[in-house]
């Protein structure tokens, strides 16, 4: 393959630890960034001389691209009842997609609020269900990208609601009015296909 570099190839390159042109050898290894950040299995060029990497390939720059988004977004863990928890599996079964892709279901929520976010953070602020009051005995851990986090903070502000969980709590509630539940079911139709 020539779009593919192979371990053992060798290159020339500048070292900015050597000061010089040197010989490089591509091989599979880590990548630090200077804020810590590591990333596994990239193929890299390393100085000859003294070891540094001075090359990146191509074929590796994904990984460090997905590392660098993976950092970009807010990990979270939402503890909610066990109803609910059971109501985004019933909702992703509907839609074809696995019971255990919660943050599938989750996206598909956030971008069904997308635009309406004045509307429903007034139905949020007001929502009321017996089933907000039982025991948070689940937990799902969800990773929200910068864009659905912009939805979250629209939702915060207009609902008043700051707790992230909370206000994820009462959104299930109203993904299962008649008001939102058709836009939500076919986000998650459509983000289904995507993660088959």
């Amino acid at each position: 393959m020539k779009s593919i570099v192979l371990p053992g190839q060798v290159t020339k390159a500048i070292c900015e630890t050597c000061g010089k042109r040197v010989t490089a050898t591509y091989s599979y290894g880590e990548f630090h960034f200077d804020d810590g950040l590591v990333i596994e299995d990239v193929m890299r060029a390393v100085c000859d001389e003294c070891g540094q990497p001075v090359a990146i390939a191509g074929q590796s720059s994904h990984r460090l691209r997905t590392a660098l988004d993976d950092q970009k977004h807010k990990r979270t863990t939402l503890r909610l009842p066990q109803e609910l928890e059971d109501f985004i599996a019933l909702e992703l079964s509907r839609a074809g997609a696995h019971p255990g892709h919660e943050e599938l279901y989750f996206r598909a929520l956030l971008l069904a609020c997308h635009r309406q976010e004045k509307k429903i953070g007034a139905l949020l602020k007001r929502a009321k269900d017996p089933v907000l009051s039982r025991p948070h005995t689940a937990s799902v851990t969800l990773r929200l990208s910068p864009k659905l986090l912009e939805v979250v903070e629209s939702l915060r502000n207009y609902s008043g609601i700051q707790n992230l969980s909370e206000l994820l709590r009462r959104l299930l509630v109203l993904a299962d009015t008649e008001g939102l539940s058709p836009s939500v079911q076919a986000e998650t139709a459509r983000l289904a296909i995507a993660y088959a």
